[in-house]
């Protein structure tokens, strides 16, 4: 007897090791339970944001090739528009509308010095504008 009382105060956890853990294994097995659910639960969460990620990628992805479809339709938009604004373009649909080219030459009406415009046609050699007609004076008011 003396001999196990030693034994148990030297080493506690071996004195009685059978029936303790036939005690504690539904709650061994309760910790194994949880611990894979635990793991299950983690794996999830990073399953459904690596989804989420790839999901908004594919997003991202998509939106830029519709951007790149949309500006080269943009791009041919305006070359067709430039075409259509061209000055042959609308020469042709002046002359089928039955307008004639003048004989005389185009005139230009001249306006005042009103900013860089006169600026720029002093510089092409261009006449200078003529000032405009002055108008008389009002009468005074009562």
């Amino acid at each position: 007897m003396l001999q196990r009382s030693s034994l148990t105060a030297l080493w506690p956890l071996q004195a009685g090791f059978a029936e303790r853990t036939a005690r504690t294994r539904p709650q061994q097995a309760y910790l194994a339970l949880g611990l894979i659910a635990g793991l299950v639960l983690i794996l999830c969460l990073y399953l459904q944001q690596a989804s989420q990620v790839n999901s908004t990628h594919y997003d991202i992805v998509e939106v830029q090739r519709k951007q790149a479809r949309l500006q080269r339709l943009n791009s041919i938009h305006l070359a067709n528009y430039a075409y259509e604004h061209s000055i042959v373009k609308m020469n042709e649909r002046a002359q089928a509308a039955g307008y004639r080219p003048t004989l005389g030459g185009l005139r230009y009406a001249l306006l005042p010095d009103i900013g860089p415009g006169a600026q720029t046609l002093a510089a092409a050699g261009a006449p200078a504008p003529s000032a405009p007609p002055s108008s008389p004076p009002l009468p005074p008011q009562p």
